[in-house]
Order: structure tokens, then C-alpha cells, then sequence
């Protein structure tokens, strides 16, 4: 029994699930689900007490183009998009609260007004869980920011990419790297802006979480081969196969001997 913390994947949260189906296939049993941004998605279904086969279903008959509709209030409400659809197509499946979840789930988001970091979970335990889902994924200047109980909240990888320091125990982490992390020269303004936002996490994930820290945890990264922000890549089969990456990474390393009892 396991916690696992997932790292914030923009357009990849269906590696993230992939990933998971995997470990649970081979036994791990989550006691609590940890994830930023992308992660929660994936994350929070699973802790509503769906699996990952179900999810990728759900994930592949709505994929990002229906979810991200254009702010026409970017004028007087930074974003371009807003995820208002994620309400829509996610909700009926994810647990009212979070104190409904079946696997204690926390969600990482950032406080837009007073640039705190936001932890909504087992001690937010009436917060509704897919506004706090929706807000995770918000990434500011490109989505709109969700209203969560009237705190104006963005994505927690402003704050908190990769929760791997928040637990006390041993855990297993499922970190994400979009191909515009991996030192591709960037082509557009798409690419050119997730080189910038990749750079300043990973060093952000660095500079706050010591090696003791990442030693005492199991951490797979998974290399995508897309960037965070291809949302317009991201069809029914790009899904199929960004979940299948997530799968075979951890096949890989189970393959290889690794474990994370």
C-alpha cells in the first residue's frame, strides 16, 4: 500500500494514467493519491473509484479540443481558453467531495489573489473535487482561473509541479516530461512558451525538493512525445497513445527488476 504523487503534464495526463494502470496491474495499492495540474484528472477519477481503463475511455471520447473553449472575456479576465467543459464531462464520474473519495486524494492548485499555494483534499473535506480538478489544470495566461468557493485559483504548478516532498513515507512519483523539455529547439510561440514554463519548473522541483528527499522516494519519469501545451495534437488516438508511454515506461522498469517495496 502505496501513496503516489503524480507531476503536472499539461496535454500528457493520460501518461499519468497509463502509468497507474500499470503499477495497480502489478499489485501497488494507492492509499493516497497526490497530483498537480494535468495529474488530477487521471488522478481524481481513479480516487472516485473508477480505473484507469475506464478513464482512458472517458478521456478518449473528449479529448482537449472539446473541453478548452475560447474566454471571451480575456479583456477584463486573463486567459485565452477556460475549462468549463471539464465541469461537464468529468463531473458525473469524480466524487462530489472529497471527503466522498474512495482513495484520499489531494489536489494541488495556487491562490491567484494572495500567491499561496492551495492543498485542496482531505482537510478541505466539503470542497467540491472537480472545480478543484479544473482549477489545478488552469495554466495561467493560457486558461482562464476557476472560482473554487470564492478563492480565485490556477494551476499548482505555479507553486508546486511535483508534490513529491509532501509525503512523510516512502512513495512512488510519476513525473512527466513534455517533448519541449527534452532540449528541442522550438518552432512556434507553442513551443517556444512551454520551454520557458518546463524550464522554470524543473528548476523549481529542484530548488525546493532536497536529494534526500528524491532518494527516499521511487520516482519514474516518463518522456512524452509531445509537449505540455499540444493540446491541438491531442485526438482519441494521440490519447491511446500517450497512455500506452505511461504503460510501457512502468513496464520497462518492472521488466528491469525495479520495485517500489
Amino acid at each position: 500500500m502505496t501513496v503516489v504523487v503524480g507531476s503536472g503534464t499539461g496535454a500528457n495526463y493520460a501518461v499519468t494514467a497509463g502509468a497507474l494502470a500499470r503499477l495497480e496491474e502489478e499489485g501497488l495499492d494507492p492509499t493516497e493519491l497526490i497530483a498537480t495540474s494535468g495529474s488530477c484528472l487521471s488522478f481524481a477519477f481513479r480516487a472516485s473509484g473508477h480505473d484507469m481503463g475506464e478513464f482512458l475511455d472517458l478521456a478518449m471520447n473528449n479529448p482537449p479540443v472539446g473541453l478548452i473553449k475560447p474566454n471571451w472575456r480575456w479583456l477584463t479576465t486573463p486567459g485565452l481558453f477556460h475549462l468549463d467543459r471539464v465541469v461537464d464531462v468529468a463531473g458525473p464520474f469524480l466524487s462530489k467531495t472529497f471527503a466522498d473519495c474512495e482513495i484520499p486524494f489531494t489536489a494541488i492548485a495556487f491562490d491567484s489573489d494572495r500567491k499561496t499555494e492551495l492543498r485542496f483534499g482531505p482537510e478541505t473535506p466539503g470542497a467540491p473535487v472537480v472545480k478543484a480538478v479544473q482549477a489545478s489544470m488552469a495554466i495561467p495566461w493560457v486558461m482562464r482561473h476557476v472560482d473554487v468557493k470564492g478563492i480565485r485559483a490556477t494551476d499548482g504548478g505555479v507553486v508546486r509541479n511535483f508534490a513529491i516532498d509532501l509525503p512523510d513515507e516512502p512513495a512512488v512519483g510519476i513525473r512527466v516530461l513534455g517533448a519541449g523539455s527534452q532540449g528541442k529547439p522550438w518552432k512556434w510561440w507553442g513551443s517556444y512558451s512551454w520551454n520557458q514554463v518546463d524550464g522554470m519548473l524543473s528548476a523549481l522541483e529542484r530548488e525546493h525538493i532536497e536529494d534526500a528527499v528524491w532518494k527516499r522516494h521511487k520516482i519514474i519519469t516518463i518522456e512524452s512525445p509531445i509537449s505540455g501545451l499540444d493540446f491541438h495534437k491531442v485526438d482519441a488516438a494521440m490519447i491511446e497513445t500517450l497512455f500506452n508511454v505511461g504503460y510501457q515506461a512502468v513496464d520497462d522498469k518492472l521488466q528491469q527488476g525495479w520495485s517500489w517495496e
